[in-house]
């Protein structure tokens, strides 16, 4: 504050106008400019966290949903009767074409092994190897002694790789390429990865006395297979997803600042210390020496132990671009309101300074005796222009002067001519001299308290502008909020709609609530018909009321799965 009073000491009124109106614009643009930087980045990071916990939920979905498509068909294969029978006899020639032909039903399984229950290879399908004993970690055990079908993430060693085949083994190695990055994580193997990450599915086949006679092994394995990745990037547009095997980029759609593939890179050592600690990562995180708001889960097999990583993340150099079109925005703005402000301030000193100057050269000129030193008023009648008021007033002190000063030539000339009379017109003209100056005393006090006034006056106009501003400002601020929720609310709706899946809200009678447009699609509904409907009604399947899984569901408040069987056969 001193510093700006120093600044306005001695200054002209023009500069004093033009400063002041610089000194209100620039204050409240630069207060909106900061206010706005810091909405805009905490609305653009939570937008990108909440499109990141929808992206890890898709993500999952899709890593399991062909575990789940092998266990359906693999408990169906382990139903038939000559599966059993083959397995019974060790029919290895058999099983080997009744895998080609699940092989062409399902061609992005990469492994199906058929066992007794002992564990021994009766066949495979990419190789004729078998009578070798397989356990993958101990799940196909697992599956044996419980007699139950598990689906787990594993690790598929580089021996049982080597014996479906060395061409097969082969497409499944990772170079390891390393970034030399200060918070690279450090492996400790060579610079190839023979190992394998997979989903896979132990479904154990029993006899007719329910006891197990073998199994059927299926796996899905994660290396350089882009569909997790690519499908979520689908569902979830703008999202980068990556799959790692003990912290090496098995596959994923991220790339590095020169526009290459990451795969086959490693994570930060600082996330990994956290996902080997079974910890499910948020947060901004450094990727390849750039900024990511990231998500990452741990991977786990059957015995809980931490096998790899699942991710997703948004960079954030996408979130400064907006930040930056925003800024630029302000500062365009910004040098608009200076150059009106400036303007204003301009015509404003004009207007005010030149009737002083012209009221200060006819002061002058009166100084020197010019008794027609008039100030020349544009307007007449009423007015409220304190100047154009200055002004009368000075011409009136002026007449009223001229006109005392032709009084006082006449007294002269009185005197003059009559000697006699001297003494009593002497005191009347000393009696008028000390009105005039009373007169023009009282007209410079009068000239004071219009200043006075006229200060108190522009004080109270430049107030009000502030107020003004800083209400248009705000009615701005509301009015672009209000369209980016609208945005954000429309987006989520997209999402639930754009979902491939059926997606139902249900109350505790199984009555319908509201369902995605995938799932009104799929049974040629009407949006507006089908609140109200029941699920078993549009499905076509008959349940309990008392086994209703939403009934259950609410009244257990614990996660419910059942099948059912429609009347047209498929199974929900």
């Amino acid at each position: 504050m001193k510093r700006a009073v120093s600044i306005l000491k001695d200054r002209t009124i023009s500069f004093k106008l033009v400063f002041t109106f610089l000194l209100v614009m620039l204050i409240p643009m630069l207060t909106l400019g900061y206010i706005s930087y810091k909405v805009i980045d905490n609305r653009l990071i939570k937008d990108a966290q909440e499109k990141i916990n929808i992206g890890i939920k898709a993500a999952w979905t899709e890593y399991y949903m062909r575990g789940e498509q092998m266990k359906h068909g693999m408990l169906q294969a382990a139903s038939m009767k000559e599966i059993r029978e083959a397995i019974k006899s060790n029919d290895s020639s058999y099983l080997h074409k009744v895998m080609w032909n699940w092989k062409t039903r399902r061609p992005y399984v990469d492994i199906w092994i058929v066992t007794d229950k002992t564990g021994m290879v009766i066949s495979r399908l990419n190789s004729d190897t078998h009578g070798d004993n397989i356990s993958i970690n101990g799940l196909v055990q697992k599956a044996v002694q419980m007699g139950e079908t598990y689906i787990s993430t594993e690790i598929i060693s580089q021996e049982l790789l080597r014996r479906e085949g060395e061409g097969f083994q082969r497409q499944f190695h990772i170079p390891i390429i390393s970034q030399a990055l200060k918070d690279e994580y450090a492996r400790s193997s060579d610079n190839i990865e023979r190992n394998a990450m997979a989903v896979v599915v132990v479904t154990p086949v029993t006899g007719n006395d329910s006891n197990v006679l073998g199994t059927i092994i299926t796996a899905d394995i994660m290396n350089n297979d882009n569909y997790v990745t690519s499908s979520t990037a689908y569902k979830v547009p703008g999202l980068l997803v990556t799959l790692a095997m003990d912290g090496l980029r098995i596959a994923t759609n991220l790339t590095d600042r020169a526009g290459q593939s990451a795969k086959w890179t490693l994570l930060s050592a600082s996330v990994m210390a956290r996902l080997k600690a079974g910890d499910p990562v948020r947060g901004e995180w450094n990727v390849l020496d750039e900024a990511y708001i990231s998500a990452f889960d741990p991977i786990r097999d059957h015995r809980g132990r931490v096998i790899g990583s699942l991710d997703v993340g948004i960079p954030k150099s996408r979130l400064w671009a907006i930040q930056t079109e925003n800024q630029k925005v302000t500062a365009i703005i910004m040098i608009f309101g200076i150059a009106i402000s400036l303007l204003a301030a301009l015509i404003t000193s004009y207007k005010i300074t030149r009737p002083l100057r012209i009221l200060k050269k006819s002061a002058d000129a009166f100084a020197k005796g010019d008794m027609d030193a008039w100030v020349d008023i544009d307007e007449e009648g009423e007015t409220n222009d304190e100047l154009k008021i200055l002004g009368r007033t000075f011409n009136t002190m002026i007449a009223e002067v001229k006109k005392k000063a032709g009084e006082k030539e006449h007294y002269l000339k009185e005197l003059e001519n009559k000697n006699k009379r001297l003494a009593e017109l002497n005191d009347k003209l000393k009696a008028t001299n000390e009105e005039l100056e009373i007169s023009y005393e009282e007209t410079q006090t009068q000239t004071e308290e219009l200043h006075s006034a006229n200060e108190e006056l522009k004080l109270v106009n430049e107030d009000l502008e502030s107020k003004n501003l800083e209400i248009i400002e705000a009615t701005k601020i509301i009015k672009r909020e209000e369209e980016e929720l609208k945005k954000a609310k429309d987006q989520l709706r997209l999402i639930y709609d754009g979902i491939r899946d059926y997606i139902l809200l249900v109350d505790d009678k199984c009555t319908i609530l509201e369902a995605n447009k995938f799932f009104i699609e799929a049974f040629n509904l009407k949006e507006t018909s089908i609140a109200g409907s029941g699920v078993n009604d549009i499905l076509g399947i008959d349940i309990d009321s008392d086994d209703c899984p939403a009934t259950r569901c609410i009244k257990n408040k614990a996660p419910i799965q059942k099948e059912s069987a429609t009347d047209d056969g498929k199974i929900l």
